[in-house]
């Protein structure tokens, strides 16, 4: 989760799980139909630039996703400014920029049913890759 992390060995368990799972969805809300983060997102995201600065031997991948309703095109062009907005403020936080990649993924490996609203909400996400 997204929890404060109060103490060392809560860090090092943080990082065990989040190595061990090499894929991590953060949250992160953005505006309708654009790649601006919402204001109320950018605390997860400035947890999780504290984290690669405090592991800085990872380098990761930063992948956009979207529900699949609407133009496919413009799906993936949305996903990968999605995933470039989240690079830029991980860096604007401290993250070293050479350790960290963006790319959109469009409406690619949904985790949820896109059939239903709070499906395609899942299905709009951000995913870390740890490599």
């Amino acid at each position: 989760g997204t929890q404060v992390v109060e103490t060392v060995s809560e860090v090092v368990v943080q990082k065990n799980s989040f190595i061990k799972r090499k894929r991590q969805n953060i949250k992160v809300g953005f505006e309708s139909n654009s790649a601006v983060i919402k204001s109320s997102s950018k605390v997860s995201v400035k947890r999780f630039a504290d984290f690669l600065k405090n592991n800085p031997s990872l380098n990761v991948t930063i992948e956009g996703y979207t529900d699949n309703s609407g133009n496919r095109a413009k799906n993936l062009s949305l996903s990968t400014k999605r995933a470039q907005s989240v690079r830029a403020l991980l860096i604007k936080y401290g993250a070293n920029a050479s350790k960290i990649k963006a790319v959109g993924k469009g409406d690619l490996n949904p985790i949820a049913d896109n059939e239903t609203e709070s499906g395609r909400e899942i299905n709009r996400r951000i995913e870390v890759v740890i490599h």
